[in-house]
């Protein structure tokens, strides 16, 4: 009886454990992408990209452009739905935001069909929309 016992307490244990594995171990609950490009007026060799993942422990959002090297030095903006996600230096002819709701961060609501544009001087020079998957 006391092996019995045994057996069915550390089974129960082990179940317990199992079942403390965090679900970011499964990798992404939600994963939306935006391809970039540019606005008329803008230079054709902008390029853009925007990225937001959500899983049920934290959220990341990143947007990043590269061919901008008429904007060195200045600061990038970069809004989801019209709203301020928040600004980059762009330098080399690059500009990447970083944001995570990780340590008190704030990160901007996306969903599948939001909108994405990059701002410098006031003037939108790449805009995208999100959609599921890479």
């Amino acid at each position: 009886m006391n092996t019995l016992r045994r057996i069915l307490t550390i089974g129960a244990f082990a179940s317990l454990m199992l079942a403390a594995v965090p679900a970011e171990a499964k990798g992404p609950k939600l994963l939306l992408t935006a391809v970039m490009t540019p606005t008329a007026g803008s230079p054709a060799a902008l390029k853009g990209k925007g990225k937001f993942d959500q899983n049920p422990s934290r959220s990341n959002f990143s947007a990043e452009a590269e061919n901008l090297r008429a904007y060195n030095g200045q600061v990038a903006s970069v809004y989801v739905n019209g709203t301020l996600a928040g600004t980059a230096p762009v330098a080399l002819g690059q500009m990447k935001l970083e944001l995570t709701d990780q340590r008190g961060g704030s990160v901007p609501v996306v969903k599948e069909g939001s909108k994405i544009e990059i701002v410098v001087n006031l003037k939108t020079i790449l805009s995208g929309t999100f959609k599921v998957g890479k």
